[in-house]
């Protein structure tokens, strides 16, 4: 995964609201990705735990399945 380190990431008003903001870090994730991520694992602790044990092809699928809203509707 790519992050951005030009920075850090400023605290949200809740973890929940930090955690989106940690995964918006990651190159590619818009705020919508990031929230639709945060509604199946709500942190990084739920999300690593997801991936314990999974054979590889199902890893890589994990979050594919996940519906991301279109915030344009």
């Amino acid at each position: 995964m790519n992050f951005c380190t030009d920075g850090y990431v400023k605290s949200g008003a809740t973890p929940s609201d930090t955690w989106i903001r940690m995964l918006q870090e990651i190159n590619g994730v818009s705020e919508s990705h990031a929230q639709a991520l945060a509604l199946h694992y709500p942190s990084l602790t739920n999300l690593l735990n997801a991936y314990e044990n999974l054979p590889l092809k199902q890893a890589r699928l994990l979050l594919a399945s996940i519906p991301v809203s279109d915030p344009k509707n």
